[in-house]
């Protein structure tokens, strides 16, 4: 991969705005879809559950910094838990990988509708250590759903800085465990930002 080019501070703002632009467009276009409607009670069935760890400790990283992240998850938990996904609206959220919804772009976000003629239900919570999140439905599942990570690699490049390259894809399987196809969702070539090795080494 090519080394990044360097951006005056001029230009990196004059992008930012223009790319934050772009996803206030795509929003307000897709506004009238977006599912809007919650309730506490979970639907009857669970389809997707899943749990991510939010604090790491990593070597020469500010943990204050890891903590505001999961202030500002809590705050957006409180938002999200309990919406209702009907037929045809949209959602942004990674869970939804995990149940029929088809994505609809990453391009401004994970922009995910909901293609089937059932409800889904998001429920998601701040726990002790990890953000915990579940899907839910109105009938049991018929297939499942698991998502894996291709071709990971973390390379270090002739100008110095170090690159990320991975596949994302979705595994379909039947209540059997029998793999039914496999759908690519997403391609990463990114610079990294930091040095690939700061986990703090176990005690």
């Amino acid at each position: 991969m090519d080394e990044p080019k360097k951006r005056s501070k001029l230009r990196a703002k004059a992008g930012a705005l223009c790319y934050g632009a772009a996803r206030r467009l795509l929003w307000l276009k897709l506004e009238p879809s977006f599912a809007k409607t919650r309730q506490a009670q979970p639907l009857s069935c669970l389809q997707f559950r899943h749990a991510t760890p939010m604090l790491r400790q990593l070597k020469d990283v500010d943990m204050e910094l890891q903590r505001s992240k999961v202030h500002n998850l809590t705050l957006a938990a409180e938002a999200l838990d309990g919406i209702l996904i009907r037929p045809g609206e949209t959602f942004s959220y990674w869970y939804l990988i995990g149940n029929p919804c088809r994505r609809r772009g990453f391009t401004q976000g994970m922009i995910l509708r909901n293609d089937t003629d059932e409800c889904f239900q998001l429920l998601v919570r701040v726990g002790q250590r990890e953000l915990e999140g579940a899907i839910w439905g109105e009938t049991p599942p018929a297939l499942r759903y698991e998502i894996v990570e291709r071709g990971h690699e973390m390379r270090g490049e002739y100008w110095g800085g170090y690159t990320r390259h991975s596949r994302l894809v979705r595994l379909v399987y039947d209540l059997e465990g029998r793999l039914l196809c496999e759908e690519p969702l997403v391609e990463n070539h990114a610079v990294m930002m930091y040095s690939p090795y700061l986990e703090a080494p176990a005690e």
